[in-house]
């Protein structure tokens, strides 16, 4: 399963909707949502994140619900933040390279 943090989809919702309105966005959202399952936060992933004590606690908390997922990867243009984490952080161009590999 490939999942998109919910932060994620309200941030591509509110640029799409400032460049192109309000149904495109939705649009946008409804066609993301047919290839991603949004990543759910809990106070679990938030308690734990906090114990992390990371710089960029946005960072700590993707981490803390990757892990509950189990997820084999961290796509992000700043891999340097998750180095002490557990999950692989790879920006998207290292993503997309990897996933043209399996095919």
């Amino acid at each position: 399963m490939s999942y998109v943090s919910a932060s994620a989809i309200t941030d591509i919702f509110y640029i799409t909707q400032k460049e192109h309105g309000k149904n495109t966005a939705r649009e946008a959202i409804k066609r993301l949502l047919q290839v991603f399952y949004p990543a759910t936060v809990t106070d679990k992933n938030i308690y734990k994140a906090l114990e992390l004590e990371w710089e960029d606690f946005e960072d700590s908390v993707q981490f803390t619900v990757g892990e509950a997922i189990s997820a084999d990867f961290i796509v992000t243009r700043n891999t340097r933040d998750f180095r002490s984490g557990s999950i692989a952080a790879v920006t998207p161009e290292q993503f997309i390279q990897t996933i043209t590999d399996l095919v």
